[in-house]
């Protein structure tokens, strides 16, 4: 307590004056409320601003609950000293704490008995934070996206309940060093939820769609949900949120893979059909559009829509695709897993030379790296006109010897002469047999 201003000096075994009115004897140690697990503590100083020595001691301490402890329990307090008490309260279980014990003051000789008793109130409370946390998918302790197209994003709710009894804060984001931070986005981040409250916060994977390569997660711990304690800002509670998903690209193969040719085909003539096949490798359904390979890549999807919505009344599924000499059909298509598709290509023939085109085929949802201008893929055909070559002499006597001038004394069989412009034989044998049935 405290000692009037100016003390007097009292008389041998005279009671000790008592103090001022104090905050600590009419409000108590407040310890307000400490979360389970935590320990405060309270300090308050008793002083002896008399003349003569005095004794204190604290009573009631034994019907004090377990979670309270002060020290030191008693003493004497010498003139012109002080003393400094320290209340302690340890957190350990949820309960509200309230219980009284009382400071005594003695004379130093204790002559007179307790001179003044001074009923000192505790009052805490221990609690915790409580949260119920829901994942979407049932069973598993975090988020699975399942299996997504690189080029896709996706969203899933994470579900915070404050079932306590104070409000709380959330913060959710990927550790500072995860490598795939990037990838996800969460809205909203951090926030704050009063008891009996929820909110809901979306976790985006890949929302800015940067992915740029295929991803496999199984139970990925990068995202922690952290729980903060408002009063003190610190986080408290850290919650693991496991993520699994699994990103991919479209497989696709392309039969025959060295292009088609069509050899010679009669000038004014189309050819018969040739077809190659696009088949699915994949996971997902793809789409693919043609096109002349040096153009810019058209999107499949946006090209297949395109086609069934100018395509008129009779024009074939996805459209065909005028190529120079070659017409390639169907144009635009899509193709299911494990699936195929036939694409027929016929050469029109006009005039005599050799015909070559490079077809391009964008396949939806590729490996960005794979031919980024679209799959090249050739087809040739020569148109030819019917006759016979009279003036190459090489090639017709190409299995004979052909020299400038035949030569009459050593005439060679088999040959044929630029100069006479004729083919000697050489000698041959006659046929002297009597036909039969003759005279």
């Amino acid at each position: 307590g405290a000692p009037p201003e100016t003390p007097q000096k009292p008389a041998p075994g005279e009671k000790p004056a008592p103090p001022p009115p104090n905050a600590l004897l009419s409000d108590g140690i407040q310890f307000g409320r400490l979360l389970c697990g935590k320990r405060d503590a309270r300090r308050f100083v008793l002083s002896n601003r008399g003349v003569l020595p005095v004794k204190w001691r604290l009573a009631g301490l034994s019907a004090l609950p377990r979670e309270l402890r002060l020290s030191p329990e008693g003493g004497e307090l010498a003139p012109r000293s002080d003393v400094a008490i320290e209340a302690e309260f340890v957190a350990s279980e949820k309960k509200d704490v309230g219980c009284k014990f009382t400071l005594e003051v003695l004379d130093a000789q204790e002559l007179q008995g307790v001179a003044h008793a001074f009923p000192i109130q505790v009052k805490g409370e221990a609690y915790r934070i409580e949260t119920d946390v829901r994942f979407p998918t049932p069973g598993f302790n975090g988020i699975d996206f399942g299996l997504l197209r690189v080029v896709d994003s996706a969203a899933k709710p994470v579900v915070i309940r404050n079932t306590g009894k104070y409000a709380i804060s959330y913060a959710l984001a990927a550790k500072d060093k995860s490598k795939v931070k990037d990838l996800f986005a969460v809205e909203p981040a951090a926030g704050s939820i009063e008891p009996g409250k929820e909110a809901t916060v979306q976790v985006h994977f890949n929302r800015d769609k940067t992915l740029r390569r295929e991803l496999a997660l199984v139970s990925n711990a990068d995202l922690v949900l952290s729980i903060v304690e408002p009063l003190t800002d610190a986080k408290e509670e850290a919650v693991p949120v496991n993520v699994s998903v699994r990103a991919v690209f479209s497989k696709y193969a392309i039969t025959p893979g060295r292009g088609i040719n069509f050899g010679p085909v009669t000038y004014n003539t189309s050819s018969k059909p040739k077809t190659f096949e696009i088949t699915n490798l994949g996971e997902f359904a793809f789409d693919f559009a043609l096109f002349k390979h040096g153009d810019v890549e058209p999107v499949p999807s946006e090209a297949a829509l395109a086609a069934g919505k100018g395509g008129g009344k009779g024009a074939p599924p996805g459209g065909s695709l005028a190529l120079g000499q070659f017409t390639v059909e169907p144009a635009t298509g899509r193709v299911e897993p494990g699936g195929r598709r036939e694409v027929s290509v016929v050469f029109k023939a006009e005039g005599a030379r050799v015909y070559a085109e490079v077809l391009g085929i964008a396949v939806g949802e590729r490996d960005f790296g794979d031919a980024p201008g679209g799959v090249p893929y050739e087809v040739s055909g020569e148109s030819c006109i019917p006759g016979i070559a009279a003036s190459n002499v090489d090639a017709i006597f190409e299995e004979h010897t052909v020299s400038a001038a035949l030569d009459p004394a050593g005439a060679v069989a088999n040959e044929y002469g630029r100069r006479e412009r004729v083919f000697n034989f050489g000698a041959v044998v006659a046929d002297l047999a009597v036909p039969r049935g003759g005279g």
